[in-house]
């Protein structure tokens, strides 16, 4: 992929995700909640097919000397799976912090201001080897709101391209855009830049990985960036009005 082609195409799909933002940050509660069960129904459906790309992953994280822990962190079998989808519906059962209002004070002049929790738009997530992660950020981000754009690690590109397909064909089966969830299926680090200057589209960056990721992340991007990487700081940054927050 040339200069141009990798410009084009981050351009795109920072064009993709803001124009489904808007659809999402219009669900209630009750559509979020049935968008996250079609999720997990989905991925339980394609057990089989995602536990055989993660097969591919491993053989091919074997045949390059990684070590057996890292092996272990990418590693999906049956029962991890369950898991990971198990989990989503702890994530349903979550209260929708959209909408909610806080910090109410009434005026001198007898103007009531009142804060309100609202979708930022559109996150870019960029993570190391863990399957798990892909499905974590996106029904986290579906969950709040916001469109998502996912840079996972190449030791497990085979897993998240295809857990990611399969969220995507649920979120369409429920009536909404298909760019609601996006994966960067390439490699090339030169789109991990690209992304992290995306500041017309991306409205906040959440690196999930050492410390060596986090510092690229605050050196090079011109988006806010949630630095920590935790998974929940998606959903901390709408239920928690003061974060580590740094931008340039």
């Amino acid at each position: 992929m040339s200069q141009i082609q990798q410009e084009q195409y981050i351009q795109q799909l920072g064009i993709n995700a803001k124009q489904a933002s808007y659809a999402l940050a219009n669900l209630t509660a009750s559509q979020k909640a049935e968008l996250l069960k079609a999720i997990a129904d989905a991925l339980t459906q394609n057990t089989l097919a995602i536990l055989a790309a993660n097969a591919k992953d491993v053989a091919a994280a074997k045949a390059d000397g990684l070590t057996y822990a890292m092996i272990d962190r990418l590693l999906l079998d049956e029962a991890r799976l369950a898991s990971i989808i198990g989990d989503i519906s702890d994530v349903i059962r979550l209260a929708d912090p959209v909408g909610e209002e806080f910090g109410s004070q009434l005026l001198d002049n007898g103007l009531r201001l009142t804060r309100r929790r609202v979708p930022l738009g559109v996150i870019g997530v960029i993570y190391e080897a863990r399957p798990n992660v892909t499905v974590d950020i996106a029904v986290l981000a579906l969950k709040t709101g916001n469109a998502v754009i996912l840079r996972g690690g190449k030791e497990t590109l085979q897993s998240n391209k295809l857990i990611s397909d399969v969220i995507r064909s649920a979120v369409v089966a429920q009536g909404l855009p298909i760019d609601a969830v996006q994966f960067i299926d390439s490699p090339d680090r030169a789109l991990v830049t690209g992304l992290l200057k995306l500041d017309q589209y991306v409205d906040m960056i959440v690196p999930r990985g050492g410390q060596a990721l986090q510092r690229l992340c605050a050196e090079q991007a011109t988006i806010p960036v949630i630095l920590g990487g935790l998974v929940f700081a998606i959903c901390m940054l709408i239920k928690m009005p003061i974060l580590n927050v740094r931008s340039r």
